[in-house]
C-alpha cells in the first residue's frame, strides 16, 4: 500500500490550521494515488482519535509544508513517487497546490469518516458569533504574548450593538477565552455555547491532559459551526473560517470597526468551485 502520512504536532497551528493542512494533504494523495493515513502519535489529538495514533510513528518527515503556502505543489509530492510511504506536514491549503484533484468533497469526509463523533448537533437554525481574542491572552500559549488580535475589549460593544440588531433567533457564541466567552453569553439574546472552557491545544503543556473534554467541546464546536447559517468574525481566526468552507456558509469579518464579508486566497477559488 502506498501511503501519504500526514503528521500534525504542536507548533502547527489549532484545529483550524489542522482542517486546512490536512485537506491539502488529502488532495495530494487523491492525485498521487496514495492511501492518506493521519498520525496524531505525538499531540493529545491521538487521545481523542486513537484510530489516528500509529503503533510505530515515523520520526522522519519526507518533507515539511508548514507555512510554505505557494512553495509546495503536489509536484512536490510526485518527486518522492519512488517512495512506498512519504511523511509530511502541512497547515494550509490552496487550490493552486493540489493540482486537477477535487477539493469539496474532502468536506464530507471530516466528520463521517475521517473524524466521527457521535454527539447530536444543536438544533437549528443558529449563526455563530466568533471572538478571537489572540494568543496574548492564552495561558497555554506561553511563548506568544504579542499576538493581541482582537485589539481591546472596548470595539466589542458597537460590534454586539449591530450584531444584536440583526435579530438573528439564535447564536452560537465562541471564543478562546472564558471571560469574553461569558460577556458574550451575556450580551448576545439567545445565545449557547458549546465550549464554555476554551483551551487552544496548539501549544504542549503540563496541564494539557485535564483539558482533554475542553479539547473535544472545541472539535464539537467546530462541526456545529459548519451547519451555521452565517459565521461573524470580530478578528481574524483560521477556525471560522475553515468551517464556513464547507458548506459555503456567509462569513463576516469586522474590520476597522466596519464590517464585510471576507476572503482570502483560499476562500475565493473555493467559493468559486461551489459555483461551478
Amino acid at each position: 500500500m502506498r501511503r501519504l502520512i500526514f503528521v500534525y504536532s504542536y507548533g502547527m497551528g489549532g484545529w483550524g490550521d489542522m482542517i486546512k493542512g490536512l485537506h491539502t494533504a488529502w488532495c495530494w494523495a487523491k492525485a498521487t494515488n496514495r492511501t492518506l493515513i493521519i498520525d496524531f502519535s505525538c499531540h493529545i489529538l491521538g487521545d481523542i482519535f486513537p484510530q489516528h495514533r500509529l503503533p510505530n510513528p515515523t520520526n522522519t518527515l519526507t518533507f515539511s509544508a508548514i507555512d510554505k503556502v505557494g512553495k509546495i505543489t503536489v509536484d512536490t509530492v510526485r518527486e518522492f513517487d519512488h517512495l512506498q510511504s512519504i511523511t509530511i506536514c502541512c497547515n494550509w491549503f490552496s487550490v493552486d497546490s493540489i493540482g486537477s484533484v477535487d477539493p469539496l468533497p474532502f468536506y464530507e469526509e471530516v466528520y463521517t469518516t475521517l473524524f466521527p463523533l457521535p454527539e447530536p448537533l444543536p438544533e437549528r437554525p443558529y449563526h455563530v458569533l466568533h471572538c478571537r481574542l489572540g494568543d496574548k491572552y492564552l495561558a497555554e500559549a506561553l511563548g506568544c504574548k504579542s499576538d493581541n488580535r482582537i485589539g481591546s475589549f472596548g470595539r466589542l460593544k458597537g460590534i454586539l450593538d449591530d450584531y444584536n440588531s440583526q435579530a438573528y433567533p439564535r447564536t452560537l457564541v465562541c471564543s478562546d477565552s472564558a471571560s469574553a466567552l461569558q460577556k458574550l453569553l451575556a450580551n448576545v439574546p439567545n445565545s449557547f455555547t458549546l465550549c464554555p472552557n476554551p483551551y487552544h491545544f496548539a501549544y504542549p503543556n503540563k496541564d494539557i491532559q485535564s483539558h482533554l473534554q475542553d479539547i473535544r467541546n472545541t472539535i464539537l464546536e467546530h462541526r456545529a459551526m459548519t451547519h451555521a447559517e452565517s459565521i461573524t468574525m470580530v478578528s481574524y481566526s483560521g477556525f471560522p473560517i475553515s468551517a464556513a468552507m464547507f458548506r459555503n456558509i456567509p462569513l463576516i469579518i469586522w474590520r476597522d470597526e466596519t464590517k464585510e464579508p471576507y476572503t482570502d486566497d483560499m476562500v475565493a477559488p473555493l467559493r468559486a468551485l461551489r459555483k461551478n
